[in-house]
């Protein structure tokens, strides 16, 4: 055999239908083991032990701690609504600190950026006032530190801001 036409065999096997099933089907499970095994150390895992992310070690650290409140809140455009929200924080974490925020729309006053005590356990309020009507996340994240090392818990609140009762405009047909 010619080395033309080994060539012109091994294109038509390549580029044939058999081979992209092959290759569509092959693809996926390579690259999903090539993703798990990057990371810290570039995919080599002393004695078999595999790193896992740094969202997963973070949850491990701040196993303990809690940032708590109601998933969601009803509240009226223009007038200052209480956010009640609980923070737990054990003896062995120090630097600790609740950060709230939230879009444009609302003001927030209160506890939304405080110090926490190592080993405690404190209810704060939240003062928002919503400038407009419509549905709003509030973000809150508790950072601390153990041994060194950042940890963190987060906390979403949906608010729901209806109209003052003075703009609602009634109409007819």
């Amino acid at each position: 055999m010619n080395n033309n036409r080994r060539l012109k065999m091994i294109r038509q096997h390549v580029t044939g239908p058999l081979s992209a099933l092959l290759v569509a089907c092959a693809l996926p499970a390579w690259v999903a083991h090539a993703c798990d095994n990057h990371g810290p150390g570039f995919g080599f895992y002393p004695m078999g032990s595999h790193m896992e992310s740094a969202a997963s070690l973070s949850n491990q650290l701040a196993e303990g701690m809690a940032l708590t409140a109601e998933p969601r809140f009803n509240v009226t455009a223009g007038q200052m609504s209480e956010v009640p929200f609980t923070v737990i924080v054990p003896e062995s974490f120090q630097q600790a600190n609740v950060i709230w925020q939230a879009d444009d729309v609302i003001t927030i006053k209160g506890d939304n950026n405080v110090a926490i005590d190592s080993g405690s356990e404190q209810q704060l309020v939240l003062n928002i006032t919503p400038s407009k009507p419509g549905t709003y996340v509030l973000r809150g994240k508790l950072n601390a530190t153990l041994a060194g090392e950042p940890a963190a818990k987060s906390a979403f609140i949906l608010i729901k801001v209806s109209g003052p009762a003075s703009q609602v405009v009634a109409t007819t047909n």
